[in-house]
């Protein structure tokens, strides 16, 4: 019990402690909901999904949509392979059952992502980075479709990190009626004040419930003894000390994944995102927007002067109104007349609001993800497109690479760890025990990122075959040539573009197929020897024939002819002798 109470302690000190780092974001986060997000971002366990403000021009809004859409699919499309796997030993990843296997594991991870509800919450956490520099990622055990995820809003949740900045805390708070705590946990869990009441008659008050994930103490403390939970959630009443938890469980990895767009110093959320950025050309350009359709009002329905004589009467000023009024001094009608003349120029502001959207657009990358879908609707290749949008694709660069680390790999490692404890991937071959798996990445995204590197093997092979040229011109052998390893340029390639397994053969496979070549062409130059040589006995027998004929008919002194004597001589070893 004392260890409880110790647990609960140490519970509500790390939980306030998160809460109150939080704060210092809070205002700043409220003004980019506000006016990009007005439906987004939850600030206290009380508030409730509403519209902020009013926006009059509803472009800024809608920009980050756009950029959410494009990571979604230049990072993680749901239409086409997105990452493979493979080993950190690039011999044995070459080895051909084996990347058999790491296809099959990834052919069946895939396949279950589809299936489940991921894609949809990508999207949101793409956009809550976009605006807020922040998203976050729950990824749960599911029976029916193996894990789901669900997509947290700024201010809903708190952050904490371990020594090397790495997000290892998360806290959240809820409001639950009594039917609902009863409901989640167990009217056995609930304190028994609690239970009486709803014994009696449960009623709509919500109670504060709090969740908080952390390293477990008992995991470090065992060195990472196989089956122990790296991660410890912890669930309870405020102001309830008894029980001191509804719920304590446990996570073999850390089930929120956090990205954050960029992280200054000490800073625990993301800075420097697009939302950030764009704060200031969003406001203006909500404010043009303001002051034209004042003016575009005023010059409709300005203010006006009107003579005392009318101020008695019925001044009737809509369209088919009838107005009675006594006539001045030289019997004319009294003139109503504008106060001021609105001179508001409409094209310099219809050009200034233009440039807003269209910086806009830059900040948030959209010019650039509706580049990629013209270029690609053109038939243009990733590395046209790279050489096209080299800049922008190396600021890119380091969001990519924080997207990878913060939020795809772990997510990568949380799935597959849910399903391998679930049995569903095959068994691990004997070669692999032990081993690590490497993840590489083939969205659009990544593979642009990568062309740099294609574009330096393109060269050096084009010098390489200019130079083997000069060389054969000069009447030397190419022998620069020998400096060019065509098998490591393919594995590069291919490693570059993470095309499937089935594309390119191991290393094993091709040893296989050249040695069966080698064979078959041994034999085939062992064959046409045996040929040639049956050709020259068969070539050689007429001058045989025609020389022993000769030597049948030439006779001997001493009688009979030379091929008697030849014969003779030999039967006796004379030519032995």
């Amino acid at each position: 019990m004392r260890e409880t109470s110790e647990r609960r302690k140490n519970a509500d000190i790390e939980f306030d402690q998160m809460m109150r780092d939080r704060r210092d974001y809070e205002s700043w986060w409220r003004k980019l909901a506000d006016m990009f997000a007005p439906n987004r971002g939850r600030f206290s366990v009380d508030e409730l999904p509403h519209k902020r403000a009013v926006r009059f021009n509803t472009r800024a809004m809608q920009i980050p949509d756009e950029f959410a859409a494009g990571m979604k699919s230049g990072l993680t499309s749901p239409s086409r392979p997105w990452f493979t796997l493979t080993l950190y030993d690039t011999g044995l990843a070459e080895v051909e059952g084996v990347k058999a296997w790491l296809t099959e594991i990834q052919d069946i991870m895939q396949g279950t992502m589809i299936r489940s509800n991921l894609y949809d919450q990508l999207y949101d956490v793409y956009k809550e980075q976009g605006i807020f520099g922040t998203g976050a990622l729950l990824i749960e055990e599911d029976d029916e479709h193996v894990f789901h995820a669900q997509s947290l809003t700024i201010g809903s949740y708190a952050i904490g990190v371990d020594k090397r900045g790495k997000v290892c805390k998360f806290a959240r708070q809820f409001r639950r009626t009594l039917k609902q705590l009863a409901d989640e946990f167990g009217e056995e869990k609930l304190p028994q004040e609690l239970r009486y009441r709803l014994e009696e008659k449960p009623d709509n008050t919500r109670y504060e419930l709090r969740s908080l994930i952390v390293p477990s103490e008992e995991y470090r403390q065992n060195e990472g003894v196989s089956g122990k939970f790296r991660y410890v959630s912890y669930w309870w009443l405020k102001g309830y000390l008894e029980p001191e938890f509804l719920k304590i469980g446990g996570y073999h990895e850390f089930p929120v994944m956090v990205p954050r767009w960029r992280v200054i110093n000490d800073d625990l959320y993301g800075r420097e995102q697009p939302g950030d950025t764009g704060y200031d050309d969003a406001v203006t350009l909500q404010q043009l927007e303001v002051d034209e359709r004042a003016a575009i009002k005023k010059g409709i329905t300005p203010p006006v002067a009107v003579p005392s004589s009318l101020t008695q009467g019925d001044l009737r000023d809509y369209p088919g109104g009838v107005t009675i009024y006594d006539p001045v001094g030289d019997g004319s009608a009294p003139a109503i007349t504008p106060l001021y003349q609105v001179n508001f120029d409409h094209k310099s502001v219809a050009e200034k609001r233009l440039e807003l959207i269209q910086h806009l657009e830059q900040i948030f990358h959209v010019d650039m993800f509706k580049m990629w879908t013209t270029d690609m609707r053109q038939g243009r290749t990733a590395t046209e497109i790279q050489v096209r949008e080299q800049e922008k694709m190396f600021m890119l660069g380091s969001l990519i690479e924080r997207q990878m680390s913060e939020m795809l790999d772990p997510m990568i490692a949380r799935i597959a760890g849910i399903m391998t404890r679930r049995g569903m991937f095959p068994d691990v071959p004997e070669e692999l025990q032990g081993m690590d798996i490497k993840i590489e990445y083939m969205s659009i995204l990544a593979n642009i990122q990568k062309q740099a590197g294609y574009s330096g093997i393109e060269l050096l092979v084009n010098m390489a075959g200019m130079m083997a040229q000069m060389q054969a011109g000069a009447g030397r052998s190419p022998d620069i040539l020998d400096k060019i390893d065509c098998d490591e340029i393919v594995d590069q390639i291919a490693d570059m573009y993470v095309l499937p397994a089935g594309v390119v053969l191991g290393d094993d496979r091709v040893a296989e197929l050249r040695e069966q070549r080698r064979q078959q062409e041994a034999q085939a130059q062992q064959q046409q020897q045996m040929m040639a040589e049956s050709q020259a006995v068969a070539d050689a027998a007429p001058k045989v024939a025609g020389a022993m004929q000769s030597l049948s008919e030439t006779p001997m002194p001493d009688g009979g002819n030379a091929l008697q004597g030849l014969g003779d001589i030999m039967s006796n070893g004379g030519l032995m002798q």
